[in-house]
């Protein structure tokens, strides 16, 4: 929890909450291979997730950022708005800043049970 989670991963009360905390605990088997950061500071803002590699065998830095929606017909939607976010507030700015080679950005929206990358 102390390297991965941030105070306003819990302190926001959103039904998106819900969604970052669960999407963090899936990744954090991943956290021999990316440190895994929540709700930094980069660029202009903050982003939801961020996977940064530790060994130069994963050369892929991933920027996630997350939206909760109340309709199906707003998925598609919401998932652009969040992959246009990560690139208007420069989200990727710590993992440029680290010289990764590679940056993966994922919008990801959420309905339910239905999910929209």
């Amino acid at each position: 929890l102390e390297s991965s989670i941030s105070y306003f991963d819990l302190s926001r009360k959103s039904e998106e909450r819900l969604y970052h905390v669960f999407f963090l605990g899936l990744l954090a088997g991943l956290r021999e291979d990316y440190e895994i950061k929540s709700n930094q500071e980069s660029g202009k803002g903050r982003f939801d997730i961020m996977l940064i590699p530790r060994k130069k065998e994963h050369p892929i830095g991933v920027v996630i950022e997350l939206k909760a929606v109340g309709t199906e017909d707003q998925l598609v939607t919401a998932a652009k708005e969040a992959l246009a976010q990560i690139k208007a507030r420069d989200y990727a700015a710590t993992l440029k800043k680290l010289n990764v080679p590679q940056i993966l950005s994922v919008g990801m929206s959420f309905c339910g049970r239905e999910v929209e990358m």
